[in-house]
Protein backbone atom coordinates (compact mmCIF):
# COMPACT_ATOMS: atom_id res chain seq x y z
CA UNK A 1 0.00 0.00 0.00
CA UNK A 2 1.29 3.34 -0.47
CA UNK A 3 1.14 6.46 1.78
CA UNK A 4 -0.97 8.38 -1.01
CA UNK A 5 -3.83 11.10 0.80
CA UNK A 6 -6.84 10.79 -1.46
CA UNK A 7 -9.82 12.32 -1.35
CA UNK A 8 -11.60 11.31 -4.75
CA UNK A 9 -14.61 9.50 -5.06
CA UNK A 10 -12.59 6.73 -6.17
CA UNK A 11 -12.74 3.04 -5.43
CA UNK A 12 -9.35 2.76 -3.99
CA UNK A 13 -10.04 5.88 -1.51
CA UNK A 14 -10.22 4.66 1.98
CA UNK A 15 -10.57 6.97 4.68
CA UNK A 16 -8.83 9.43 2.98
CA UNK A 17 -5.81 7.38 1.35
CA UNK A 18 -5.20 5.50 -1.79
CA UNK A 19 -5.65 2.23 -1.32
CA UNK A 20 -4.47 1.14 -4.83
CA UNK A 21 -2.49 -2.10 -4.77
CA UNK A 22 -0.33 -1.78 -6.93
CA UNK A 23 0.57 1.08 -10.09
CA UNK A 24 1.01 -0.98 -13.39
CA UNK A 25 -2.63 -0.48 -14.56
CA UNK A 26 -3.32 2.94 -14.70
CA UNK A 27 -6.52 3.79 -15.43
CA UNK A 28 -7.75 6.08 -19.41
CA UNK A 29 -10.96 8.22 -17.28
CA UNK A 30 -10.44 11.91 -17.81
CA UNK A 31 -12.39 12.69 -14.83
CA UNK A 32 -9.73 12.73 -12.48
CA UNK A 33 -6.67 14.24 -12.69
CA UNK A 34 -5.54 10.99 -11.11
CA UNK A 35 -3.91 8.14 -13.39
CA UNK A 36 -5.17 5.46 -11.53
CA UNK A 37 -8.98 6.54 -10.91
CA UNK A 38 -11.74 3.96 -11.19
CA UNK A 39 -15.04 5.01 -9.88
CA UNK A 40 -16.75 4.01 -6.65
CA UNK A 41 -19.57 1.78 -7.68
CA UNK A 42 -23.13 2.58 -6.71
Amino acid sequence: MNLVPCKENCRWQQEGMCTLPDLTCPSESTVSPCRYFSEKSK
